[in-house]
């Protein structure tokens, strides 16, 4: 038998779980303390212990105490009454055997985690399911050296359908990835848009090394609109096709060409010079477009809106360096730098050209793009009147984590603090809220946030499903992760083996 003497002591269940498992003095080693609840009294007298209250004790809030940090519900809609003392199931004895304390410790522990009903799950214990996964050879590449040994896949998704461009086809699939919905066969698909523009999307064709037909898919209805030949006589690089305004802009190395998005008509051309030359576009509601002029040891950037229908330049403006990222928005958000590094952006009125604020970054940032296409860039994502991006290292901190500019001022609006911020890669902006991903760790998987654009506050959290270890290397190393119509899209930039990983898609 073992005296057992606890003294006088009030418990505040926010730090008990907090802190983990408890062990009044005198307690052996191993027998929590975690099922007092809120408002029980440990008395000092040797003649037993007594409930001086029954308090509830809400579990399903950091706040208030329970088991879940992030403050979100447990599933199904547990309610937690109040939890049993250790006085009440001792039966107001202190001298128990060891043996019958063991195992009423037991017991509690298991009462805690049932009445919880979260144990061992994520923040807020919010699954997003896996709905799709392809690899090389559902999106066309084939065994050996056969033409169609390497794929570029591209995804978007819709209201109604998630649609995946392999190397022979773009197909549809349902949003809940257990249907095929429809397939557009296509020959030698080398390039996409990144962004549908009232559900359709340019698409362009050709066999190694030369990119010289394009195709208007609708993602809607399924169908090919129309297919069209450009007629270059010359090998294509770098590929892009972009959709601005009413026309479809398909862009290569030697020059760009655009077509009418009604027929397929063509409506100008504009060949690279000697010197000049369209180094990229962005579309949506505007077309914009950057010259660059390169000669000997000198070179001019400039930024251009055009008439989709006619070519003709409305406004002009200058830019000092290389224009790397340029993201589908109301108002044209250009990023400049060296290279391949953005060091600052620049928004500009899409009236006038004229510049509205300066976006200065930190020399380390992580922003990448598409040497094809400044459409498509990682850790870097506009909306909401705002600018999102990941630096590499945030100052004086070490950790990675996600900043706010405001688009009208320049200005920094917010930057994440507290547990679980840092990591965070922004992914997209859909419903009024801000989307980004979280890296996992050895003892936690990855997770998709939900944070108020406002403020940076993390609304939810949910689990990635998937082993652990594959979906945190997936996050790590894939070339693109976005968020569109409620589905977070994973996939690579090129795919050159049948049983490699190319598309992985998530339940948003």
């Amino acid at each position: 038998m073992t005296n057992l003497s606890v003294t006088s002591s009030r418990w505040d269940a926010a730090s008990m779980v907090e802190r983990g498992p408890w062990t009044p003095r005198g307690v052996p080693d191993g027998i929590p303390g975690r099922t007092i609840a809120e408002g029980s009294t440990w008395p000092s007298s040797s003649k037993g212990l007594h409930r001086s209250s029954k308090t509830p004790v809400d579990m399903t809030s950091a706040a208030d105490g329970g088991g879940q940090r992030s403050g979100a519900p447990c599933p199904g809609g547990t309610e937690v009454a109040w939890i049993p003392s250790y006085a009440v199931m001792l039966k107001r004895r202190l001298l128990v055997s060891r043996r019958r304390l063991r195992g009423l410790a037991v017991m509690g522990t298991a009462l805690v985690m049932a009445l919880a009903g979260c144990g061992g799950g994520s923040d807020n214990g919010s699954e997003r399911s896996m709905l799709l996964r392809l690899d090389g050879r559902a999106v066309g590449v084939a065994d050996g050296a056969d033409p169609s040994g390497w794929a570029k896949p591209r995804v978007w998704a819709t209201d109604s359908v998630v649609a995946v461009a392999g190397h022979d086809a773009v197909t549809g699939y349902a949003k809940d990835g257990r249907a095929k919905r429809w397939s557009v066969p296509l020959a030698d698909v080398c390039g996409a848009s990144a962004d549908p523009v009232d559900g359709r999307v340019a698409v362009m064709l050709g066999s190694t090394p030369r990119c010289g037909r394009v195709a208007l898919i609708d993602l809607r209805t399924g169908t090919k609109v129309w297919e069209r030949t450009l007629g270059l006589t010359e090998n294509v690089a770098f590929a892009q096709a972009v959709i601005g305004g009413e026309a479809v802009v398909a862009r290569w190395l030697g020059g760009a060409t655009a077509l009418s998005i009604r027929d397929g008509r063509r409506l100008w051309n504009a060949q690279r010079s000697r010197w000049c030359g369209f180094d990229g576009f962005s579309g949506g509601e505007t077309l914009v477009g950057t010259w660059v002029c390169r000669r000997k040891a000198m070179e001019r950037t400039t930024v251009q809106r055009l008439h989709p229908r006619t070519g003709r330049v409305l406004w002009s403006r200058q830019v000092q360096g290389d224009v790397i990222a340029m993201p589908a928005a109301p108002q044209p958000v250009i990023g400049v730098g060296d290279r391949r590094r953005v060091s600052h952006f620049v928004v500009l009125d899409g009236k006038t050209g004229a510049e509205r604020a300066r976006i200065p970054l930190p020399s380390g940032n992580a922003v990448k793009c598409e040497t094809s296409d400044p459409l498509l860039c990682a850790n870097l994502v506009v909306g909401g009147g705002a600018l999102y991006t990941k630096p590499s290292a945030v100052e004086s901190t070490g950790q990675v984590s996600l900043v706010a500019f405001d688009l009208a001022t320049g200005r920094r609006k917010w930057e994440p603090s507290g547990s679980g911020t840092d990591f965070l890669q922004p992914v997209g902006f859909e419903g009024g809220r801000l989307l980004a991903v979280r890296e996992g760790t050895r003892r936690q998987g990855a997770t998709l946030v939900e944070l108020a654009p406002d403020t940076g506050r993390i609304l939810a959290r949910h689990d990635l499903e998937g082993p652990r270890r594959q979906v945190n290397t997936l996050l790590r190393q894939a070339a693109h992760v976005r968020y569109s119509g409620a589905r977070l899209l994973v996939f690579e930039d090129l795919v050159t083996k049948p049983g490699h990983e190319a598309v992985r898609i998530f339940e948003g």
